[in-house]
């Protein structure tokens, strides 16, 4: 909702519970142009980030798009 009132006014940052890409992905479609990940990293290592971009790169390719800009709030 407050992703969709901003209508790109202002950055939604997802913050959370991000731990994968599926996590990661989830944020960006609904809104968040920036996903904050902290506590995956304390469990999972500095590996998290390169595992979630490439995760993210598949994302992009599975679902036709050129950029994360255009899957960010493509699901409001």
């Amino acid at each position: 909702r407050v992703a969709r009132r901003l209508s790109g006014r202002l950055p939604v940052i997802g913050v959370g519970g991000v731990d994968s890409v599926d996590a990661a992905w989830e944020k960006i479609v609904h809104g968040a142009s920036l996903v904050q990940v902290y506590t995956g990293f304390i469990y999972q290592g500095p590996g998290l980030a390169r595992a979630i971009n490439r995760g993210l790169l598949r994302q992009l390719d599975q679902h036709g798009l050129k950029a994360i800009g255009e899957a960010v709030g493509r699901s409001l």
